[in-house]
């Protein structure tokens, strides 16, 4: 499995409650119609920031989208209707220039809440 793990920061104009409204049912329900996209996520989950103290960049979200390989990463995020919807839909609610996206493979080395 393959996870895209991506940082941002809300759009300038917008509080971080208005950005997380808009990504938890907006964008998320984009996602969802998206069947080219949706049809290869393995799994989804938004991580909203609590906590935004400290001198490092005062991030407002992390998303996490699992995948089974690359090749089904490439093919979620290269889709026409991807590209011209959902990527498209980032710009009303996340400074795009802030995003910060890695990839990378999980290996759980211990979690009590299984």
């Amino acid at each position: 499995m393959i996870k895209i793990i991506t940082l941002f920061r809300r759009r300038p104009g917008i509080s971080h409650q208005q950005c997380i409204e808009y990504w938890r049912s907006t964008h998320a329900r984009l996602a969802q119609s998206d069947h080219e996209f949706w049809s290869r996520v393995r799994k989804y989950t938004q991580n909203y920031i609590v906590s935004r103290g400290g001198s490092g960049p005062q991030w407002d979200g992390v998303v996490e989208l699992w995948f089974d390989d690359q090749s089904s990463v490439d093919a979620a995020f290269g889709s026409a209707e991807t590209k011209a919807v959902l990527v498209a839909d980032l710009k009303n609610f996340v400074d795009i220039d802030s995003m910060i996206s890695v990839s990378a493979i999980e290996r759980t080395f211990y979690d009590a809440t299984e």
